[in-house]
């Protein structure tokens, strides 16, 4: 199992709060780059997906953004607004890792996913709510897909901050 991870006074990861300003909240051009990347990770899960279900419920209408409209080229895949408010409040989530020193731990993408997962909603993705009544209570698709993209999102934002 996951440890959460713990300041030296006890709190928990939950204080974002805390952190500065510049830090907790983000700027309309990291917005745009949080929905140009969740973009692309619906895209290569839906590539990647066999449940056509599964796959029709990442993908949305257009959205009006600067950045998605200089790199658009004919393959981005719009996801749900919801999987974007999930993904910039994991950027938040990320952000507040980075500011504690807690990046360099052992399984950091595990313990994000962890962290996240406590706090996702059960409305996220409501069009599956009968889809994964025919799977297994903890192996059901929405679970599933919520991990694989999460997994994606903290790989990729790692990936840049390690850079």
């Amino acid at each position: 199992m996951v440890e959460p991870f713990t300041e030296s006074d006890g709190d928990t990861c939950n204080a974002i709060e805390d952190m500065p300003a510049d830090l907790k909240d983000l700027s309309f051009f990291v917005s745009d780059v949080v929905s140009y990347i969740v973009g692309f990770i619906c895209r290569k899960l839906a590539n990647s997906l066999k449940c056509a279900v599964c796959v029709s419920a990442m993908a949305s209408n257009p959205t009006f953004s600067e950045i998605i409209e200089q790199k658009y080229r004919r393959g981005l895949v719009y996801s749900r607004l919801e999987i974007e408010k999930l993904c910039k409040e994991d950027d938040r989530k990320l952000r507040y890792f980075e500011y504690q020193n807690w990046l360099k731990r052992k399984n950091i993408i595990q313990n994000l996913i962890v962290h996240t997962l406590t706090d996702v909603e059960s409305s996220l993705f409501h069009s599956l709510s009968d889809h994964i009544l025919e799977q297994e209570v903890l192996h059901d698709h929405r679970t599933l897909l919520v991990k694989s993209i999460l997994h994606e999102f903290f790989r990729i934002r790692l990936n840049h901050i390690a850079e």
